[in-house]
């Protein structure tokens, strides 16, 4: 059949909550047995289209034409319903009738009349095999941005179809390419708004989620497996339509992914909220002052730190505090882990007094409650890297020594208590499983040894003691290398890249070099060509070859590491916007001037857009953008950038930009923490959420 000339209008018509209602009792008649177990796409083969089947029609057309008063629940739609087609049918328009009833008491709002695609849209297949994706991208545009409000309908799948190894069943909408297409649309859209309509069984999984061992890993693994290059249609042709509708709407898969990733981002973070709310009964002061509440309150903490939200996790972390200190008082070990949790967050903020205040409150109760033993070494290294963050060195240096004798004495007491029991076992087999004991005990002990080393270090770096931090570093790396760590461990480059970091302090920067190359080296064998860690050590290269005068290797390093922040971080990432920063200086002082007006140009409009024209990063960029501008003009050679933020005076080599470029080089190599350090309540500098400019000035 060839495509029609005018290809259909689609009706911006929908029914209504009484008209959702009938249906639901007609579904009951067709199927009396199974009424809650057919699908949406049963229910369509079974009654809507067999009912329209005469005038190729859409149902609604039917209904106008069944009687008056179901023609009087055909009108203009409100609401665009996005669900998934192998849902339960009941499941669906049951939710749809319980949105409306909570919409019930808004009376500025119209009745609400529901755009459900198998109601507004014909489901006769010979008709929709002439649309073109042309056609389907703009009317699903123009549908939902004709109605302005979408409700995403999210269902459980059904255990059968859950095959991936997430830790609870990924709702059944976020799985199909449909959906994740109408809300990438919705989200595009100006002036659309998204509600959610969430099935009880799904809502109760993700509470019990909340409440779990694994909260945190278990809604950012949902939010991570949203992938429309993995979702699912019904017909393979209609992925294959999607597929071109978003490459030709000048959209990439990833970024689909991403959009729709906020938007249940978004939905993860009211529903974890309401799971508090319920608990906060209003007038009840005691329901806020049980272990109950207490839990809750942390676990949803947890949650919205991982999610990104601070501020809601900040509040989250205080209810917390205040919960438990209610329940068992002031001095209690769960006190304690109260404050360490919320010294957690005021770092991630950016808030490093409060870090060092709640940090410090934490390491008074373990010594009372734990002694000197290894939970009380976390809470000097928590303290001790709040303390470093602040500037305060001399400090953090001797919490961090602190906790440096508390592990090493813990593994010498392990290790010898290990041997003991080997001795005192018989049988080969027993002998041989305790050897692999004591190797993992080891490792165990010997992990938390390396990590406080270097951090150790980088304390006696920034208080200028380089040889001291040389000194912790090669300790460490003599731990890895003694250890069952390969060569190649992430944990090994990491501790590479600040001994050369250490060198260089120290004026040895060809020993820099080397070391930084061999942190190339492990960092890409552990984790491929293409990581932040693998960005920051090409920047912090970049440094070094700068201080050498070799512009072209330091370009060469910067537009390395600025291509890999820009896909793994973004474009609009602080880090990426630095680095072009320095990299647009590399240009000028290499005498590639309009290069360096174009990266500073972009760089420029970048801090205007995030931090405002008034912030010191954006004046000091577009000083030194005019200065480059004059000397592209003069092509003569480029004096050094001016103005402030340590980019270094005019008429020098710009020695204190060198400086300031290898601090922001190590703040975000922090932030990714070369792979060594995974304990989040040890924290380090520079540990900001992907794309918080807040959080990343405050560290700066």
């Amino acid at each position: 059949m060839s495509s029609p000339s005018a290809p259909p209008h689609m009706p911006l018509d929908g029914v209504s909550v009484a008209g959702v209602k009938r249906f639901m009792a007609e579904i009951k008649d067709a199927f009396p047995d199974t009424a809650h177990d057919v699908t949406t796409r049963q229910v369509c083969e079974t009654l809507v289209v067999p009912r329209t089947a005469e005038c190729k029609c859409a149902y609604i057309d039917v209904l106008r034409q069944r009687s008056a008063e179901e023609a009087e629940d055909v009108q203009r739609a409100t609401v665009f319903v996005s669900h998934a087609w192998g849902a339960k049918a009941m499941d669906v328009l049951q939710l749809l009738v319980y949105y409306a009833d909570n919409q019930a008491d808004r009376l500025e709002d119209p009745p609400i009349f529901f755009w459900l695609d198998i109601f507004s849209h014909s489901q006769h297949e010979d008709m929709a095999n002439d649309l073109t994706t042309d056609w389907w991208m703009q009317t699903v545009l123009n549908t939902v941005g004709g109605i302005g409000k979408m409700l995403l309908v999210l269902t459980p799948a059904a255990a059968a179809s859950t095959n991936a190894p997430l830790p609870l069943p990924q709702p059944l909408p976020l799985t199909r390419a449909w959906c994740l297409w109408e809300v990438f649309c919705g989200v595009g859209l100006p002036n659309v708004q998204i509600d959610t309509a969430v099935h009880r069984q799904l809502s109760e999984t993700m509470k019990a989620a909340v409440l779990s061992s694994s909260a945190a890993e278990t809604f950012t693994t949902m939010l991570d497996a949203i992938s429309v290059d993995a979702a699912k249609t019904t017909k393979p042709q209609d992925k294959r339509m999607i597929c071109d509708a978003i490459t030709q709407a000048g959209a990439t898969a990833q970024l689909v992914d991403a959009r729709v990733r906020d938007a249940i981002r978004q939905w993860c973070l009211s529903l974890v909220a309401s799971f508090v709310r319920e608990m906060e009964q209003p007038g009840d002061e005691a329901a806020t002052k049980t272990k109950a509440y207490a839990t809750m309150c942390c676990q949803a903490g947890t949650v919205m730190q991982a999610l990104g939200a601070l501020e809601y996790a900040t509040e989250l972390f205080n209810k917390d505090l205040q919960a438990t200190i209610s329940v068992v008082g002031h001095q209690h070990k769960a006190t304690g882990t109260a404050y360490t949790n919320l010294g957690v967050v005021y770092y991630h903020r950016g808030d490093i007094e409060q870090a060092v205040d709640c940090y410090s409150k934490a390491l008074k109760i373990s010594v009372v409650e734990y002694g000197e033993d290894e939970n009380t070494a976390e809470a000097h290294n928590n303290l001790a890297t709040a303390l470093h963050a602040a500037g305060r060195c001399a400090e953090a240096i001797q919490h961090f020594k602190k906790a440096l004798a508390i592990f090493s004495a813990a593994r010498d007491k392990a290790t010898k208590q290990q041997q003991q029991q080997q001795q005192k076992q018989g049988g080969e087999g027993d002998k041989e499983q305790g050897a692999r004991g004591g190797v993992d005990l080891q490792q165990q002990y010997d992990t938390k040894l390396v990590s406080t080393l270097n951090a150790l270090g980088l304390a006696y770096d920034d208080a200028g003691e380089s040889d001291r931090a040389i000194e912790c570093h090669k300790q460490a790396l003599d731990i890895l290398k003694r250890g069952h760590w390969g060569e190649n461990d992430p944990t090994i480059g990491g501790t590479y890249n600040h001994l050369g970091l250490a060198y260089a302090s120290k004026g040895d920067i060809e020993t820099a070099v080397k070391l930084l190359e061999k942190a190339l080296e492990a960092k890409r064998a552990a984790f491929g060509d293409v990581h932040a860690t693998i960005a920051n050590t090409y920047s912090n290269l970049a440094n070094m070859y700068n201080a050498l005068g070799d512009f072209d290797r330091c370009i060469a390093s910067y537009e390395h590491a600025l291509r890999l922040f820009r896909q793994t971080l973004g474009e609009q990432d602080p880090t990426t916007a630095r680095t072009l920063e320095y990299t647009a200086y590399a240009y000028a002082k290499a005498g590639r001037f309009q290069e360096a007006v174009d990266a500073l140009t972009t760089t420029v409009a970048l801090y205007r857009q995030h931090l405002g024209p008034q912030h010191m990063l954006t004046t000091t960029a577009e000083e030194n953008l005019a200065s480059i501008r004059r000397a592209g003009a003069q092509q003569g050679d480029a004096p050094p950038p001016t103005g402030r933020g340590g980019q270094g005076e005019e008429g020098e080599e710009g020695e204190e930009g060198e400086e300031g470029e290898e601090e922001s080089s190590e703040d975000s190599a922090a932030s990714e923490d070369d792979g060594e350090e995974e304990e989040e309540e040890e924290g380090e500098a520079g540990v900001w959420q992907q794309g918080d400019w807040g959080a990343w000035c405050s560290m700066l």
